[in-house]
C-alpha cells in the first residue's frame, strides 16, 4: 500500500514538473542550456499569486550568430558534410563554443557542428521535448513556444533544408 501511494506522488510530481517545463517553454523561456550563437538575458517573472522567478530569454552574441547562420547555409546550400564544416570552421578560425565546465574557448568537434544542425531553436522558437532518457523524441511530440521567443538565426526552412537528409533516411548525415 505505501508502495503504491509513494509511486502515485512521484508520477503526480512528474506530471506537475513536465506541465511547468512546457508551459514556460509555451511562453518563450529557455529551460536548457543556452545555444551557442545567443547570451542569457534574465527577467524576473511574476505570475499571478505567486512569488516572482527569474526566467531565462535568449539574446543574439552577433560574432557567433554569423558563424551559426554559416553553418546553417554550408549544410543546406552547400550540401558539406559535418566534417567538411568542421575543417571550414577549424581552418578558418571561427571562435569555438565555450566549454560548459570551464568557461573557456572550446574546440569545433563534428559533435558541436551536429548539435548546432540539430537545434530548432535556432528558429526563434523555444523547444522543449527533443530527448527523453538520452533517446531522440518524435518531431510531432515536442513542445513549441506559441511565437518567437527569441530573434532567430535561421528561417525554418533553412533548418529543415540543412537537416532533410537526416529526416529523409535516418542518418545522422556526417
Amino acid at each position: 500500500m505505501r508502495q503504491r501511494v509513494l509511486r502515485e506522488y512521484h508520477a503526480a510530481n512528474l506530471t506537475t514538473a513536465r506541465r511547468a517545463s512546457e508551459d514556460l517553454v509555451r511562453a518563450g523561456f529557455n529551460t536548457g542550456a543556452v545555444p551557442y550563437g545567443y547570451r542569457p538575458h534574465r527577467v524576473r517573472v511574476s505570475p499571478q499569486g505567486r512569488r516572482a522567478r527569474w526566467r531565462t530569454r535568449l539574446m543574439v552574441e552577433p560574432v557567433e550568430a554569423a558563424t551559426v547562420r554559416m553553418i546553417f547555409m554550408w549544410r543546406g546550400v552547400d550540401r558539406l558534410s559535418t566534417s567538411e564544416i568542421l575543417q571550414r570552421l577549424t581552418e578558418a578560425r571561427y571562435p569555438a563554443p565555450l566549454d560548459p565546465k570551464t568557461g573557456q574557448p572550446g574546440v569545433w568537434t563534428r559533435v558541436v557542428v551536429r548539435a548546432i544542425l540539430n537545434n530548432p531553436k535556432y528558429t526563434g522558437h523555444q523547444v522543449w521535448g527533443r530527448h527523453h532518457h538520452g533517446h531522440r523524441v518524435p518531431r510531432a511530440q515536442w513542445t513549441w513556444s506559441d511565437t518567437w521567443a527569441h530573434p532567430p538565426l535561421i528561417t525554418v526552412a533553412e533548418f529543415t533544408a540543412a537537416n532533410r537528409h537526416r529526416w529523409t533516411h535516418g542518418s545522422t548525415a556526417h
